[in-house]
């Protein structure tokens, strides 16, 4: 070994009683951190699995008409998967399954809980529906209050009819009038028969009107 072979070792040499135990201690870290991630992984996507499956089954009891069986399997993905969206669709089937059977307290309960949930859409669609519960109940002040805490554009036309509902219920000719023209010219009721129900409620008020969408083509 020449000179300068020995003098770079001993730099090598010296760098390392220096740093190397750092570099040890980053090293072990990395390796902790990656094996956590490759855990953490491994566990979502079991996790995922699971909640899957138990969807599967409660929609095979709903099928059957199991009804202890759909809410024992519901039951365990809103306890066990409360941030996956398969248990606000799993409380979605209960408040469908409680409105039926005419237990209305309970379905406002299962909705809360999915508008509760920050599940976006599906957060939305339940406060649509506590709406329509309050609509039905002749409680327009409730029914405003949560349509009006709709967050995503999805269900804008809905949104806007039952606005249109609340408002015919408070005497506010002119702010239902809006909103039902609001929701016509939105063009995402879906069928033509809803599109003929906003504009039967116009006619109620004394309105004709014919949405933008159907007057340009």
């Amino acid at each position: 070994m020449d000179n300068v072979e020995r003098e770079q070792l001993d730099r090598v040499m010296g760098w390392w009683r220096q740093s190397g135990k750092t570099v040890i201690r980053f090293a072990l870290l990395a390796a902790v951190v990656y094996g956590a991630w490759v855990y953490w992984q491994h566990h979502a996507d079991v996790q995922k699995t699971r909640a899957s499956d138990t969807y599967v089954m409660m929609l095979y009891a709903q099928q059957e008409g199991e009804k202890e069986t759909v809410q024992l399997r519901a039951k365990e993905l809103m306890d066990e998967f409360p941030s996956m969206n398969y248990a606000s669709a799993a409380a979605l089937v209960l408040s469908k399954m409680a409105f039926d059977e005419g237990r209305h307290d309970d379905a406002l309960s299962h909705l809360n809980w999915v508008a509760e949930s920050y599940h976006g859409e599906f957060s939305d669609l339940a406060r649509l529906r506590m709406a329509r519960l309050y609509l039905n109940n002749k409680d327009a002040v409730s029914a405003l209050d949560k349509l009006k805490s709709v967050k995503t554009t999805t269900f804008l036309s809905m949104q806007s009819e039952l606005m249109g509902d609340a408002y015919v219920l408070e005497g506010k000719k002119d702010l239902a009038i809006q909103s039902y023209k609001t929701s016509l010219d939105l063009d995402d009721l879906g069928s033509d028969s809803r599109v003929a129900l906003v504009q039967m409620k116009l006619a109620d008020l004394g309105v004709a009107f014919e949405p933008k969408h159907h007057t340009e083509n």
